[in-house]
């Protein structure tokens, strides 16, 4: 049911209980006046009738209210998983037509009978492929897409981006949501550190892993590096290291979404190694904390 049906029985509800308030007021003031005046004093057979039905009218508009919600909700999901869908085609779109093209360049080589060149192609080729294919064997599709999309934009900008997932997380507990939005903003301030660097060499590392206890989720780019008085106040409020001002929220968030899970998040970052965020989320089903 859509919005306009949904406010149009929200109204009459409204209407039938304020009319039931007026019938009931109505009703105890007419036995206080009336039995003050009249100890045979009867109240009227209509309005006894009227407020006896009306609360029954009331509690149906209301179980029509709550299919209406539940309806919009399910139409909701559909919708998100639409959009969804068409993430995930649009990203095997972009590897179809750079299949052709590497189908382009083997034949070139082949021409050239450069076989050495052949080989190493390809075995690029096929690195890429299986990390495609590993995030398609992710059981949440919220953290697929954002990954997809992030690896687009990273190899926009001329950033080499290898992916390496060894799980499924297919018992991963609580909002997908709340996941996809931790990865988002991690790899977010990860390309767009990377992207001001004027080193050719950019990389991004993504690791989903687990074990018996947790799932993990790691973030690595080579640049830059986080001085350490930095690194103790990235996950604040407000706090940002742009000459702008502007940020300041996506760490915080990160971290608060974190520790709604009872999870932990831990930072490095070292000359030669570069920064690392490991985010790590218990796999027991611990008691969820609001925030």
């Amino acid at each position: 049911m859509n919005d306009k049906h949904l406010k149009k029985n929200t109204i009459v509800i409204i209407l039938v209980f304020i009319i039931q308030g007026i019938l009931s007021l109505s009703f105890v003031n007419a036995s206080i006046w009336g039995g003050l005046g009249n100890l045979n004093f009867k109240m009227p057979l209509f309005i006894i009738i009227v407020g006896n039905i009306l609360p029954i009218l009331y509690i149906w508009m209301i179980k029509r209210i709550v299919q209406s919600l539940n309806k919009e909700i399910e139409f909701r999901n559909v919708i998100i998983k639409l959009k969804e869908s068409n993430e995930i085609i649009s990203f095997l779109r972009i590897h179809k037509h750079d299949f052709f093209n590497h189908l382009q360049v083997i034949r070139g080589l082949a021409q050239m009978n450069n076989t050495q060149r052949i080989i190493s192609y390809i075995d690029s080729i096929v690195e890429k492929v299986d990390s495609a294919f590993n995030i398609a064997k992710i059981a949440v599709p919220e953290i697929a897409v954002v990954i997809m999309q992030k690896i687009g934009e990273a190899s926009n900008k001329s950033i080499k981006v290898n992916v390496e997932i060894n799980t499924s997380l297919e018992c991963l507990k609580g909002n997908p949501v709340d996941y996809s939005q931790i990865l988002f903003n991690l790899l977010d301030n990860a390309i767009t550190a990377l992207e001001h660097q004027e080193n050719a060499n950019k990389k991004l590392d993504i690791v989903i892993d687990e074990d018996n206890q947790n799932y993990y989720f790691i973030i690595e780019n080579n640049w830059p590096i986080i001085p350490p008085d930095v690194q103790n106040k990235i996950f604040d409020k407000g706090f940002t290291t742009k000459e702008n001002g502007d940020g300041g929220m996506g760490l915080y968030i990160v971290k608060t979404l974190v520790n709604k899970y009872r999870g932990i998040i831990y930072v490095t970052s070292e000359e030669g190694l570069g920064t690392s965020f490991e985010v790590v989320i218990p796999k027991c089903p611990l008691p969820i904390l609001s925030i």
